[in-house]
C-alpha cells in the first residue's frame, strides 16, 4: 500500500508540458508514468485540475485525492479505481533546443505511405498524406484572403447542375480568398482560372464538383464553417497521396514539422498522423525485459 501511494504521488506531481493549439485539446502524454503502471504510452493522458476549458474526469479526481492521502471513507483501504482513457490524439510539445541535439533520423518508408523515424529512444511512424494535408491546411488558414495561387495554362471548364452552379457563384469571394478563381461560364458551366499552388490541374474538376455539391447539401452552414471545409478539401487534394513516390528529404521535413510541434499531430479531418513507440515498449514486446 505504501509503495502504491508513493507511486501515485510521484505520478501526480510529475511536471508535464502541454501542446497548445486552437484545434487540439489540452492533453498531457506522460510516458514514464504510463510505463510504470503498465499502460501503453500513447493511450494515457492526464488533465491538470482547474485548467480552463478542460473538464476533470472522475478518475482524475480520484487519482489526485488518493495522491493527497485522502480515502473514500473511514476504514476503507482499497485503492480508488483507475482506468486508462484513450485520447483521440497524442499531443507533442514544441521541441526545445536541448532536445534537438537528439536529431531526428529518417529510417525509411513502408507501403509508400508511412514514414519511419527515430529520435533518441523513440520510433515514430507517420502517415505522410495526413502530415502533408495538415501542413497545407495550416498554411492556407494562416494566409486566408491572400493565398498564393497559380494561374492555369489551360483554364478548366466544369459542368454542374443549375443548383450547384448557383451555389458556387454565390460563394465566389469565399473561394477567391481560399486561392480558387472560379467564374460563371454560361449555361450550367463555370471556368476555373487559378488554384492554390499545390493543387495539380488533374484534380481541379473533382475539387470544384466536390465543393459545389457540399455547398448545395449544406446551405445553412455559416461562412466560418464553409471556409473551414473548403480549406480542408483543398488541402486534401493538394497533399501527397498514399502510394506516391516521395523523396526522402521531403519525408523527413514532413516528420520534423509534426514531431517538433509546428503543426498539430492530426489531420484536418481528425485522423491521427503519428504513432510513437519507445525502445522500452519494443523490448517488452520481444521479451528482452524481465
Amino acid at each position: 500500500m505504501k509503495a502504491y501511494s508513493e507511486m501515485i504521488t510521484a505520478l501526480s506531481s510529475e511536471s508535464t508540458v502541454p501542446y497548445r493549439s486552437a484545434k487540439a485539446p489540452d492533453i498531457w502524454a506522460d510516458e514514464d508514468a504510463a510505463e510504470d503502471v503498465g499502460f501503453m504510452p500513447h493511450t494515457v493522458c492526464r488533465r491538470q485540475e482547474g485548467t480552463p476549458g478542460v473538464q476533470t474526469l472522475p478518475e482524475d479526481r480520484a487519482l489526485n485525492s488518493f495522491a493527497a492521502g485522502e480515502t473514500a471513507g473511514a476504514g476503507n483501504n482499497a485503492a480508488p479505481p483507475m482506468e486508462a482513457e484513450t485520447p483521440h490524439q497524442t499531443a507533442f510539445a514544441p521541441v526545445e533546443e536541448e532536445q534537438r541535439r537528439d536529431s531526428l533520423r529518417f529510417v525509411g518508408e513502408v507501403f509508400d505511405t508511412y514514414i519511419v523515424t527515430q529520435r533518441g529512444n523513440d520510433m515514430c511512424l507517420l502517415d505522410k498524406h495526413a502530415a502533408h494535408e495538415r501542413i497545407i491546411y495550416e498554411s492556407l488558414a494562416a494566409s486566408y484572403g491572400k493565398v498564393s495561387s497559380q494561374m492555369l495554362l489551360v483554364p478548366v471548364t466544369v459542368q454542374l447542375s443549375a443548383e450547384e452552379k448557383d451555389a458556387l457563384v454565390q460563394s465566389e469571394m469565399l473561394l477567391q480568398d481560399s486561392g480558387l478563381e472560379v467564374e460563371d461560364f454560361g449555361g450550367n458551366s463555370v471556368v476555373v482560372r487559378a488554384v492554390p499552388a499545390d493543387v495539380v490541374p488533374e484534380d481541379v474538376e473533382d475539387l470544384v464538383v466536390e465543393l459545389a455539391s457540399r455547398l448545395v447539401s449544406n446551405p445553412r452552414y455559416t461562412t466560418s464553417e464553409k471556409t473551414e471545409w473548403v480549406l480542408h478539401s483543398i488541402a486534401c487534394r493538394a497533399a501527397i497521396k498514399a502510394g506516391d513516390k516521395t523523396h526522402a528529404a521531403q519525408l523527413l521535413r514532413l516528420a520534423e514539422d509534426v514531431l517538433d510541434g509546428r503543426v498539430p499531430p492530426f489531420c484536418p479531418h481528425g485522423r491521427p498522423i503519428v504513432l510513437k513507440i519507445t525502445k522500452k515498449e519494443l523490448e517488452k514486446q520481444f521479451g528482452r525485459q524481465g
